[in-house]
């Protein structure tokens, strides 16, 4: 179901309830709004449990003021009201207190989002707002002011974080990148000194963002029952790596091969909680499915094909100790752990860079003893001989890396 269509009560309630079930706020803590075409807003209840909120709790300010529903609005309406009016770009609001950008907020520093080229995409350069009363008019000009000036993502001192975005997709996929990017760089400094992605490289995720692949004539009858089974596949492979944690919903890329020349990726910026497999794309021979954009790291996947006949999935991910270490720069050495070896043999690193520019040398040192690399700023690709093999390495990756990480405090306490 894309959330798009629906009317702005159920949309709020479906991304609280995503927010809430990803703790990524407390039970009384954030509201969400969007405003519509007729200016009037729609906006979470004061007070209510944020984790049953039904589209029936979701309260209507109209554009003169005055308030329809079951509850009280917000208290925190008053700024929503400010960024609308300072942003008409802008149709949606969502303001939460996840740990990591809380932990931001105490000290009084934002996120470098340049660590997470994702991140920096959807919320470029991040705001500082000083500390003012919850719901006053104090606040409300604060946050009206630094939206004016043309920010998307502000830090809220000892307080959370606001995100603006075109619609709710847009708000949470700000929300979800920058609050990410804050867990991993808290962690990336406990494993060394992350170091922020060059404009250089920052301008290649801009334009391969949208990169222009020869078109595909595809029949109207669903594909060949392989190319329907990868597709049904991918998107349950999703499902579960969002539930735990391995994908982002705004990042990352799945393929399945279907042919000696052939492989179904997903799209390019899509919302993976939303992904349905007629959205996935079909590339074939250096063509994709017409009238769609595979993910920018469909030539990632084109390479490993190609170069790797053993392959038959492909997993690029973002999860969040593997983060940890690629924004560092540094390789994930298992050799303490031997059932990690066991699956990954030696883990590398690739420069970021050479995910676009030169992907078949990349991926020459990719094997079956080999199967992940770290991709720095960028989590990690791995791949296997079919789609459980591949997921079961990045499990293993991360599940490693969140053990040497964890172990890092434990040898200083010695």
């Amino acid at each position: 179901m894309q959330p798009l269509y629906l009317h702005p009560r159920d949309q709020i309630a479906m991304a609280m309830a995503r927010i809430y079930n990803h703790r990524l706020t407390t039970t009384c803590g954030g509201n969400l709004s969007i405003l519509d075409e007729a200016g009037d807003m729609w906006i979470t209840p004061a007070g209510v449990d944020k984790g049953s909120i039904t589209p029936r709790d979701v309260v209507r300010i109209r554009a003169d003021g005055t308030a329809e529903g079951r509850w009280a609005p917000s208290s925190e309406h008053p700024f929503h009201r400010a960024v609308y009016a300072a942003r008409p770009d802008l149709k949606a609001i969502l303001h939460a207190h996840p740990m990591s950008l809380v932990a931001f907020s105490l000290a009084g520093r934002v996120p470098e989002t340049r660590l997470l080229p994702q991140a920096w995409r959807w919320n470029g350069a991040v705001a500082f707002v000083p500390w003012a009363p919850s719901g006053s008019a104090n606040l409300g000009e604060a946050v009206g002011r630094r939206f004016a000036a043309g920010f998307n993502s502000l830090i809220l001192q000892n307080h959370g974080a606001v995100c603006g975005g075109e619609s709710l997709l847009d708000a949470f996929a700000r929300f979800d990148t920058l609050e990410i990017a804050a867990r991993a760089e808290i962690r990336a400094r406990m494993v060394g000194t992350p170091a922020p992605t060059s404009e250089q490289d920052l301008a290649l995720v801009r334009s391969h963002g949208m990169a222009r692949w020869a078109e595909l004539p595809v029949s109207r009858g669903g594909g060949s029952l392989q190319e329907r089974e990868a597709r049904e596949r991918i998107c349950e492979c999703i499902e579960r790596g969002l539930r735990q944690r391995l994908f982002l919903p705004s990042v990352g890329s799945v393929s399945v091969r279907t042919g000696p020349d052939s492989f179904v990726v997903t799209p390019h910026s899509c919302d993976r909680m939303a992904l349905r497999p007629e959205a996935l794309v079909l590339v074939r021979a250096g063509h994709a499915e017409s009238g769609k954009y595979p993910s920018s790291y469909a030539r990632l996947h084109d390479a490993i094909y190609l170069s790797h006949p053993e392959a038959n999935a492909v997993i690029a991910a973002a999860p969040l100790n593997v983060l940890a270490f690629s924004m560092c720069r540094k390789a994930v050495n298992v050799k303490a752990l031997p059932d990690a070896r066991a699956h990954l043999g030696n883990v590398g690193t690739i420069p970021f860079a050479a995910v676009y520019r030169t992907p078949a040398s990349a991926v020459a040192r990719l094997s079956a003893e080999n199967p992940a690399l770290i991709i720095e700023n960028n989590g990690a690709v791995v791949m296997g001989q079919d789609l459980l093999g591949a997921y079961n390495a990045l499990d293993v990756l991360e599940n490693a890396a969140d053990a040497l990480v964890g172990a890092l405090p434990l040898r200083d306490a010695k």
